[in-house]
């Protein structure tokens, strides 16, 4: 049975992955909590001050951006999404 709590957090990683795949930056800033810290493939990790500025470049440098979701797993408040995403790399200036 899958508790009120599970289907909440659920509920917004769904969220993320709309905003992502209508790279909407408002969204994706309004889904963040003050304390929201983003980790990057490599580690880095950033607050949700610099999020904003960090989509809206990396929509940017990957225009078509993409998730798309296959499975969903959620314990409490952790999600874990399963799936693919991709898009085409822009070097800056151009192609």
């Amino acid at each position: 049975m899958r508790s009120a709590k599970n289907a909440a957090a659920t509920e917004v990683a769904q969220s993320y992955v709309e905003a992502i795949n209508a790279h909407d930056v408002d969204a994706l800033a309004k889904l963040m909590s003050s304390d929201h810290e983003f980790v990057d493939s490599l580690g880095k990790r950033f607050p949700a001050s610099a999020m904003r500025a960090g989509w809206q470049q990396y929509f940017t440098m990957v225009p078509d951006y993409w998730i798309k979701v296959d499975q969903i797993v959620s314990e409490g408040n952790v999600v874990i999404l399963c799936g693919n995403a991709g898009g085409t790399y822009v070097p800056k200036g151009g192609r």
